[in-house]
């Protein structure tokens, strides 16, 4: 279990083996009466848990790609591997349960360790690439459970040797700004909010719950005040041109294009007012090796980034507005660097990052390198593909091949490559299984959570497995699925409120 454990932020090998080794285990250790019995005290919650499993099973009988219908079981075992072994076997002692919990917050440490060396070595391009072993969402999730767990340890502990978990608990939490993930700020709010609300329910005083009431408004207030005030920055307009006296040609007799109806800008000026794609590319052919028409290092239409940049400059994007730009300029803007202004980093940043990406969304821009407007693409398609097939959906097996259909048959924008699933698990849900087999599967999550005794880390499973079912097809990669089976059976079949309301050493 402590590799298992260790193994959920480090890769898929340290996961899958031990996976394997706790299934031939339970098998040999037998016992299969007292295990049964297990079952029955905790209400038969772990086989109402195996329906997610179940429902995979049946409806590879309507898969017409029915070998990537049976891939996709082998690749879902551990929700029928966890829930039997954890759901029947004796439940762990205090000390087992917080080494198995240090072997996690270890492995987190190790892989936030990889990718500091990353970051300060300047060793990628973007800063997904930080997390080298699993997905940067699920990295920064596993960072807020991995966050909450040393809070309450260190709460909880008597002994002064627990403030040094505090160099764990700041090592982690720190490099979710260095990922500089959505998820990441979101899950480490979670951890905060729970912790917060498992401290002040501990202390069982009133004016402790009016204060955390208190705060928790006075929080959300802040916040929207903060999107608000970001909002007012993105959309904040220095340009001075006159948009009802513009002129229409270059300094060479070029063609300027005006889109006087987009409202983009960037670093307050208009990205869509004095275009004139002819000289702009003569003048970059004359600055750059790259070709006008490619992709920039980053992946991203290299003349998207040039436009970009050169409006954050204030320029013009013609002849001469091109020409204006430093050899350094034109460096970064073959890097993939879309802003002339110094890149900030924080909570802020990311807000007004994905302030504009839903204004470009809704001027139907070029979606592709732009995570949040492409996940907003990947939400249509799932609930078209839904409303398509809404009793028994597209079954597992076939889901690729009707998302790769429906891009084609609508003219997406979205490259080849970016043409994904919904990105949210809750959807998927339904469009693989329709109604019918999606129904089953929250039977089988929601059930064990509302049937057993209620305790902080049911509460942190409910949140921090809402949100990775929101954020990601979660259950579709290994590291995903291990991750949400492992979490929930370990937290309602294996923890009590024993574990971490006293001592360790109690």
């Amino acid at each position: 279990m402590c590799v298992l454990a260790f193994g959920l932020a480090t890769g898929e090998i340290l996961m899958s083996i031990p996976s394997i080794g706790l299934a031939i285990n339970w098998l040999v250790e037998g016992k299969f009466k007292t295990k049964w019995e297990r079952i029955k005290e905790l209400k038969f919650t772990p086989l109402f848990f195996l329906l997610v499993y179940f429902v995979h099973v049946v409806w590879v009988l309507f898969a017409e790609n029915k070998g990537d219908a049976f891939q996709d079981l082998v690749l879902k075992l551990p929700l029928m591997c966890f829930p039997v072994v954890l759901g029947s076997s004796k439940i762990f002692n205090k000390k087992e349960w917080h080494t198995i919990m240090a072997s996690f917050v270890a492995g987190l440490m190790v892989s936030c360790t990889v990718g500091y060396w990353k970051y300060f070595t300047l060793d990628f391009v973007d800063y997904r690439d930080l997390s080298v072993f699993i997905s940067h969402i699920r990295l920064s999730l596993m960072i807020g459970v991995g966050v909450l767990i040393l809070l309450i340890t260190i709460l909880n502990q008597k002994d002064k040797r627990k403030y040094w978990l505090l160099i764990p608990l700041i090592f982690i939490a720190y490099f979710v700004r260095v990922l500089q993930s959505g998820t990441g700020y979101i899950s480490l709010l979670l951890a905060g909010f729970i912790f917060v609300w498992y401290w002040v329910d501990k202390l069982q005083q009133r004016k402790y719950f009016k204060l955390f009431v208190a705060a928790s408004i006075s929080g959300i207030a802040l916040a929207l005040l903060g999107v608000f005030l970001a909002f007012k920055s993105v959309t904040h307009v220095q340009d001075t041109a006159d948009k009802s006296n513009l002129e229409l040609t270059t300094a060479h007799g070029g063609n300027y294009i005006h889109h006087k109806e987009s409202q983009l800008l960037d670093n307050g000026y208009y990205l869509w007012l004095y275009v004139c794609p002819p000289e702009a590319k003569k003048a970059w052919q004359e600055r750059s090796n790259i070709s006008f028409d490619s992709l920039d290092a980053k992946g991203q239409k290299l003349y998207g980034t040039l436009y970009r940049y050169t409006t954050s400059k204030g320029l013009r994007k013609d002849y001469d507005g091109i020409m204006a730009l430093t050899d350094e300029d034109v460096l970064k803007i073959e890097q993939g660097i879309v802003s002339s202004v110094p890149k900030k980093y924080g909570v802020t940043a990311r807000v007004k990052e994905i302030i504009y990406e839903v204004l470009t969304y809704r001027e139907n821009v070029d979606p592709n390198g732009h995570s949040l407007i492409q996940r907003m693409y990947y939400l249509d398609a799932g609930i078209n593909l839904f409303q398509a097939n809404p009793f028994l959906g597209t079954t597992k097996g076939d889901e690729s091949a009707a998302y790769h259909q429906y891009y084609a048959d609508h003219n997406s924008l979205l490259k080849p490559d970016n043409q994904l699933r919904a990105h949210n698990q809750f959807l998927s849900f339904f469009v693989c299984f329709g109604v019918i087999g999606g129904m089953l599967i929250l039977i089988g999550i929601i059930y064990p959570i509302v049937a057993l005794k209620k305790h902080l880390y049911t509460l942190a499973f409910i949140g921090f497995g809402s949100l990775s079912f929101l954020t990601d097809d979660v259950l579709d990669t290994q590291a995903g699925v291990t991750f949400v089976a492992f979490f929930f059976c370990f937290f309602l079949f294996s923890t009590t409120q024993d574990h971490y309301s006293k001592s360790i050493s109690s």
